[in-house]
């Protein structure tokens, strides 16, 4: 159940994060021509299956990839499964596959966390500049164009859910860590999502505390299920799991990159 309501969440904010949604076998794909280099803002999401007869061919999917991302003049492809499928024919057409967890928070109150550590919400432009300088240090060859696209993407995420506040710790006017955390109150479902530290700033307890905080924020408004998703072989989920977050199943991607970033 938990998983259920996780996945379908996670559809709802890619959709309202779109600029437009189109049909695929086994789900949709949204597409935002104002953030082409962003992958994250197009690409394929495949739904939890509806019943007995859902079945979905992997190498239709493959060929339905080429035919939306390709049409929009996309030269990556990224397929998210929230269902199991046949890795296979995605393999064959070059894409890389990895596995995450989605993880829920199993207990009532916020891990414990350094109160010296000062966390509070971070405006737009604030997300946007700090976003233009992570992408240059992660890739200086980036073209400045792309790197502009993937900083303002943060405009599309505040579509995401009726809540939405990007949590952040700052040192000076730098911010050194930074979390989203998306609110749907009727659903009373929270994501924290794209936990990122400084690494420089690692190793201080920030990220433990700005996932306190965004749980605190959730269970004030009153959800039920706060939920995270990590990859399932990389070291946040062992932080997670040690906060309180338990497995509730898992979910694919399959990526193929653009040949530039190869």
């Amino acid at each position: 159940m938990a998983l259920a309501r996780a996945v379908a969440f996670l559809a709802a904010v890619a959709r309202r994060q779109a600029g437009r949604v189109v049909p695929v076998p086994g789900g949709f794909a949204v597409l935002n021509p104002d953030f082409a280099a962003s992958y994250l803002n197009n690409k394929l999401i495949l739904t939890s299956p509806t019943g007995a007869a859902d079945v979905v061919v992997a190498a239709d999917v493959v060929v339905a990839a080429d035919d939306v991302l390709g049409g929009a003049g996309l030269t990556h492809r990224l397929v998210d499964a929230h269902r199991d499928i046949d890795a296979q024919p995605f393999l064959d057409a070059g894409y890389q596959h990895s596995t995450n967890v989605v993880m829920c928070q199993a207990g009532d109150g916020a891990p414990a966390a350094d109160p010296g550590i000062r966390v509070e919400p971070v405006d737009l432009d604030t997300m946007i500049e700090t976003g233009r300088q992570e992408w240059r240090a992660q890739y200086p060859d980036l073209a400045d164009e792309a790197v502009e696209q993937l900083a303002r993407r943060r405009s599309a995420i505040l579509r995401g859910a009726d809540e939405v506040t990007f949590l952040g710790v700052r040192q000076g006017a730098e911010v050194i860590a930074r979390a989203d955390l998306y609110v749907d109150r009727a659903a009373r479902v929270a994501q924290i999502e794209d936990v990122l530290t400084g690494p420089e700033h690692r190793n201080r307890g920030l990220a433990r505390a700005l996932l306190a905080e965004g749980l605190r924020r959730a269970r004030a408004a009153r959800c039920d299920l706060v939920f995270l998703v990590a990859d399932a072989d990389d070291w946040p989920a062992k932080l997670y799991a040690r906060l309180g977050y338990a497995p509730a199943g898992h979910t694919h991607e399959f990526i193929r990159p653009a040949p530039e970033h190869r």
